[in-house]
């Protein structure tokens, strides 16, 4: 068994963290060093119990009455329990301060300012604030800080448990205290101020009481990661709300849509006015905004309802009447969410903007910023996909081949045909193509100078190649074009 300065410790890899098992004796006789009751020793390759008391240098006994240590157990079993604590540690904390001081006092309302590691409040407060979560369960944990009551006439730290129940505290000259909870909870005498030193909740696990400032654990920082990763990968855009709302004139308001996707409002509201703006969004958490000072029922706001899967009714909607906006949550398979910019029968608009404004619930900065395409959309429009769908619809040719490719908006059609007769004219037409941006187009192509003319049918678009042929020539074109097909 590895021993370090004759202790036996457990190890876990790639991780300085360190575990005691228990002090090996290896003299029966001459005991290293004392043991109190509850202790444990490793003798003779065996886990003990230390039952009586032991000074330095007593004999080690493990029969009779005079027993002074009892089997305790396999060291395999400890070994394992210790590693479970070493993976709590190192999987779901990796953090030594779990004690996000600044959220605490914030969270109960306490005005404070800070020098170095010192907080020191001012003003606010409860007498008996709202317990604070730092773990999701129970876990052993040692609270430590100095405390100074300064004008106060007390102050203290709880540590409670999931029951609330008070497990640890500290207070002016309790500077550490160790418990089993989840949670913490000021307790003072609200008049004055007090102030805390390095404050700090560390696993009991953890024997090193140095300070070190407040970090997230492993599973935080996951939970922040899973939050930011749809914003990054699937979304990768603040403003997910596109304007497609026409300017108009809606019951004695005049709507204008800007360029930047705002939307400006006047006149006199002869009954309740509003532009509808509707939007299509993956499931997750949002939030809207949109006014520019306060609305209310009598004077302007917005309003945003989200549809169900089956698009018959909705599911949720809001009115919207203050600046921060108000979140929301779109369920899986919601089809779309409508926003609408209203101005309430009688009010006069003058230059009344709004900035309507979906943004990921994530994403705290609540600035206006034009829509802009998602990550999704920006590689589906930037990626060379396939076409299809089209038909040639002549049986004239004997071998032929086509092939239709589009990099966002620009569609690339080139192909090649083998002529079975000589004809003063050669008509096939290439239909269901995707619709040109601008109108009818003509080229020519290089190679063998055949007229090839680009005509709109409808949503899609269809090609003709329209040219006198000799039989058995094998006729290459190609064209490429624009489409304002989705």
């Amino acid at each position: 068994m590895k021993t370090i300065n004759d202790y036996a410790e457990l190890v876990k890899e790639k991780h300085a963290l360190n575990k005691t098992i228990a002090p090996v004796e290896t003299n029966e006789t001459d005991a290293s060093r004392a043991y109190a009751v509850g202790e444990q020793l490793i003798f003779n390759g065996t886990l003990y119990d230390v039952i009586v008391p032991i000074s330095q240098h007593d004999v080690i006994t493990t029969t009779g009455s005079g027993a002074n240590i009892a089997p305790a157990g396999s060291i395999s079993a400890k070994i394992q329990t210790l590693t479970n604590e070493v993976d709590t540690i190192v999987n779901d904390l990796s953090a030594k301060n779990l004690f996000d001081i600044e959220k605490w006092l914030t969270t109960v309302g306490l005005a404070y300012t800070k020098n170095g590691d010192t907080y020191t409040t001012s003003t606010g407060g409860q007498s008996y604030g709202t317990p604070f979560s730092f773990a999701d369960a129970d876990i052993d944990v040692t609270i430590s800080g100095i405390i100074t009551n300064d004008t106060s006439d007390y102050a203290r730290i709880e540590v409670l448990n999931a029951s609330n129940e008070m497990v640890a505290t500290i207070k002016e000259g309790t500077t550490s205290a160790s418990g089993k909870g989840c949670k913490v909870r000021l307790n003072w005498s609200v008049g004055g101020n007090f102030s805390i030193e390095k404050p700090m909740i560390r696993p009991a696990s953890i024997e090193d009481s140095t300070y070190v400032p407040y970090a997230k654990t492993n599973q935080q920082l996951t939970e922040d990661t899973n939050a930011i990763e749809p914003i990054l990968n699937v979304l990768g855009a603040k403003n997910l709300l596109k304007n497609t709302a026409s300017p108009a004139t809606v019951n004695g308001i005049t709507f204008t849509v800007r360029s930047d996707g705002s939307v400006t409002a006047n006149g006199t509201a002869t009954a309740t006015a509003s532009l509808r703006i509707s939007q299509q969004l993956p499931k997750g958490k949002y939030i809207v905004s949109g006014l520019q000072s306060a609305g209310s029922n009598q004077t302007f706001r917005m309003w945003i309802g989200i549809r169900n899967s089956s698009d018959t009714d909705w599911v949720n909607s809001y009115f919207i009447e203050e600046e921060s906006g108000l979140e929301f949550e779109v369920p899986s398979g919601s089809p779309y969410v409508r926003v609408e910019c209203e101005v309430r029968s009688g009010y006069t608009a003058s230059n009344l903007v709004f900035k309507p404004m979906i943004r990921p619930a994530d994403i705290k900065d609540s600035t206006y910023v034009p829509y802009t395409m998602t990550n999704r959309e920006l590689t589906e429009k930037s990626i060379i996909k396939d076409v299809s769908g089209y038909s040639w619809d002549s049986a004239i040719d004997g071998t032929k081949d086509v092939i239709v490719k589009r990099y966002g908006a620009i569609v690339s059609v080139y192909g090649y045909f083998r002529s079975t007769n000589a004809l003063a004219q050669y008509a096939d037409v290439l239909s269901g193509l995707p619709h040109c941006a601008s109108g009818a187009a003509k080229s020519t192509d290089a190679l063998r100078n055949m007229g090839m003319t680009l005509q709109n049918a409808g949503a899609t678009s269809k090609f003709v190649v329209d040219s006198a042929t000799t039989a058995n020539l094998q006729y290459a074109f190609n064209f490429v074009y624009l489409t304002d097909a989705n």
